[in-house]
């Protein structure tokens, strides 16, 4: 059918790759069973909205990783060491390079420099510390910080 939005999932059980068609899914989420282990997975509109992917580099060893409050390399308590080195959390730095949506929002608009994808962004979804953003439209990358304010070391690639 033409002009039908299908998205891709795949089956938590069996990892069997599923084309949902999104017009079928409610906001409140439905129930289908997988065709290829007939076991049954709740799929909500949500899962189908396009979202930036955060990393970060730990600011002691610089290794890349995914967000979390320890470096799953040299095991320092990110935000602990944040605070001893002075360095600014992610919120303070997306901040500071993205616009409010209004002087007093506690959410900003991160926009894509390569493509213009733009999504909306709350400070309570935001991670302690990253400094990397992937664009799901573009599938590239980008710095949000300044490595020279980063810590003791420069980042691993």
């Amino acid at each position: 059918m033409a002009g039908r939005d299908i998205m891709l999932i795949n089956c938590k059980y069996c990892n069997a790759a599923l084309g949902i068609p999104v017009e079928s899914i409610t906001e409140e989420g439905k129930w289908i069973p997988c065709p290829h282990c007939n076991k049954n997975l709740f799929i909500q509109k949500s899962q189908f909205e396009k979202h930036f992917q955060y990393s970060m580099h730990c600011p002691k060893c610089g290794e890349l990783q995914d967000p979390s409050e320890e470096c799953v390399y040299c095991h320092v308590i990110i935000n602990k060491y944040l605070k001893i080195k002075g360095i600014k959390t992610a919120w303070d730095i997306l901040t500071q390079r993205f616009p409010a949506k209004t002087p007093a929002s506690r959410s900003i608009m991160i926009k894509c420099p390569n493509c213009g994808f733009t999504k909306e962004l709350s400070k309570d979804q935001c991670p302690s510390y990253i400094t990397r953003i992937g664009c799901p439209e573009c599938n590239q990358s980008f710095d949000i910080v300044n490595w020279m304010d980063m810590g003791d070391r420069i980042p691993k690639w």
